[in-house]
């Protein structure tokens, strides 16, 4: 059977649950289903508690990605400039919701990254506590810190979070062909 990306998007994104995305069948499947929408920005302890009343799609199951996981959502056609008018995201913007920073509020356009479940083994950056996670206004994956010090005081980090479902030995797979297999909706030709 040959397999082919979706021409029509749109169509097909129609037909699906508007508040997730299921893996549709693809050479690389992941086996991964994703909500859509990451929501608001929280503190990395917000994120894990919050799955627990995630409901998306009416699923229960839901839990926090790991960077691998995360990974899997990469769209290596994206760029970034500094300038959102000509970047491109890290991620399919016809699939997932995704904005960049809110410059209102201060932030640069790359301040929109995504917590993972990953936790960094030790510390970072001033002995601070350190979770991996994806950038996917620029394309970069790295530690955030759970909390910053600074001098005046303590910060606590807020990032987004975008639950997953399914297909736990995902993560347990060593191969390089799963290790780099996108989470994408794909349809048989």
């Amino acid at each position: 059977m040959e397999w082919k990306e979706s021409e029509d998007l749109d169509e097909d994104l129609g037909r699906l649950e508007s508040d997730c995305i299921p893996e549709r069948p693809h050479p690389l499947n992941t086996g991964l289903m994703w909500v859509k929408d990451r929501g608001e920005k929280l503190t990395w302890d917000e994120a894990m508690a919050g799955v627990a009343t995630c409901r998306a799609g009416g699923h229960s199951d839901w839990r926090v990605p790991t960077i691998k996981e995360l990974y899997s959502l990469i769209d290596f056609r994206g760029g970034c400039d500094g300038r959102e008018s000509s970047s491109r995201p890290y991620i399919d913007t016809r699939t997932f919701e995704f904005a960049y920073g809110d410059a209102s509020h201060g932030e640069r356009i790359i301040d929109c990254q995504d917590w993972s479940a990953t936790e960094y083994l030790g510390t970072t950056m001033g002995r601070n506590a350190t979770v991996f996670g994806v950038n996917f206004a620029d394309g970069r994956i790295k530690g955030y810190p759970k909390m910053m010090r600074r001098r005046e005081g303590l910060t606590v980090k807020k990032l987004h979070v975008r639950y997953v479902r399914g297909n736990p030995a995902y993560v347990k797979t060593a191969s390089a062909t799963t290790a780099m297999a996108p989470s994408r909706i794909a349809q048989p030709v």
